[in-house]
């Protein structure tokens, strides 16, 4: 791979040289060293690791995530980040957990709502089927 400029994210893939880095981990390129392709970067703490080759690495790609909330109110970014994926957009454990401890009464909430007529509508396809009798039973 071909040098960075300082300041360019990248993302650790190999360890070659046994650096003090982790694969898989996002850094920020830092000093560059053009006489043996080596490189130096910074956590996002600014934790500078050691030396490591160019072959270790490859440029960070921003996600679309990154790009669209840095145009969006941070209320809303808030909001967003409480959801775990895209396509099958749902709420990430931490934030059901605390909503679920903020609400105590959620489970009588939930029954009441289900035992009421439209409940019981909506919920029919969810109930369980009683067992048909066998023939041995009759």
């Amino acid at each position: 791979m071909k040098t960075l400029p300082i300041g360019t994210p990248i993302i650790v893939v190999g360890n070659e040289n046994r650096h003090s880095y982790t694969v898989g981990q996002t850094y920020v390129v830092s000093h560059v060293d053009p006489s043996d392709r080596t490189l130096r970067a910074k956590d996002k703490d600014g934790h500078e690791g050691n030396w490591l080759r160019w072959s270790d690495v490859r440029p960070a790609v921003v996600s679309d995530w990154s790009r669209i909330a840095a145009s969006l109110p941070e209320e809303l970014v808030a909001f967003l980040s409480a959801f775990d994926g895209i396509a099958d957009i749902r709420l990430n454990e931490k934030t059901v957990d605390a909503m679920l401890k903020s609400l105590p009464d959620l489970q009588e909430r939930i029954v009441a709502a289900a035992m009421s007529p439209e409940g019981k509508a909506a919920l029919t396809a969810n109930r369980p089927v009683a067992p048909t009798p066998s023939k041995e039973t009759r």
